[in-house]
């Protein structure tokens, strides 16, 4: 794979990790979950642990169920899609699978997001 000034140039195939890595951060319920991974050192979190953390950090009254129905049905399993945790429904059980791009730009972004 060629080197660029820029880092690794896309795969043949046509993916590319650095536009995977931003899909990835484009969603704030999917921020707070690698918030909470990243701010807490933990690898593995229930969901309620993952909705309660994303309801706190808000500041703003967001309603808990709908919260919780975002990240079951839309947030974890694009996570899971993007490799970064493992989603079990069933026992609703996440599990962290870091990834140092993820991580840095996560870093980045936090420093760069309004305060509430």
């Amino acid at each position: 794979m060629a080197e660029s000034p820029h880092g690794p140039a896309p795969s043949p195939g046509g993916y590319d990790p650095f536009d995977a890595a931003f899909s990835t951060l484009a969603d704030e319920h999917r921020r707070d979950v690698l918030r909470y991974f990243s701010q807490s050192g933990a690898t593995v979190a229930s969901v309620d642990d993952l909705v309660d953390h994303a309801v706190e950090r808000d500041g703003t009254p967001r309603e808990r169920d709908h919260v919780r129905l975002a990240f079951r049905h839309a947030t974890l399993p694009r996570l899971a899609e993007s490799g970064v945790v493992e989603y079990d429904e069933r026992s609703g059980t996440v599990r962290y699978r870091a990834d140092p791009t993820i991580e840095r730009l996560l870093g980045l972004v936090v420093e760069l997001e309004p305060t509430a």
